[in-house]
């Protein structure tokens, strides 16, 4: 039986979890190589969160933040930095890449986005036969 694997930071004997909303206002793709620089050392200076600073605030509706996505890998860096050009709030957040697929498309797009992976799994399996 295949086993589901989380990389997740866990809490000893947490008293409670306060999740806080957080409004995805704009998703950044970085290299590996940058997105493991911002993963290891967030409190460095960061030229993709200097230059995405704008779609960062907070307001009655939650935190606005940008997610920083692993081009090679399925996680993801939630960023609020007030105004800073670190990572100042900041989570960590695995597998998100998918999710975050999955929400930039409705429901009619996602049918047709489907339809077109069958019919290219189907012409790949016609010019094999």
């Amino acid at each position: 039986m295949k086993k589901l694997v989380l990389q997740v930071p866990l809490s000893h004997k947490p008293e409670y979890f306060n999740p806080e909303r957080c409004v995805v206002e704009k998703t950044v793709v970085l290299t590996h190589r940058f997105f493991e620089a911002l993963r290891l050392h967030p409190m460095d200076d960061s030229p993709y969160i200097t230059e995405n600073q704008k779609f960062m605030w907070n307001d009655e509706r939650g935190a606005h933040c940008v997610l920083f996505l692993d081009s090679e890998g399925d996680d993801g860096i939630l960023v609020q930095s007030e105004g800073y050009s670190y990572a100042r709030r900041a989570q960590f957040v695995p597998g998100v890449k998918q999710l975050a697929f999955d929400a930039q498309f409705t429901t009619a797009e996602h049918r047709i986005h489907n339809a077109l992976i069958d019919m290219a799994e189907e012409a790949a399996r016609r010019m094999h036969s």
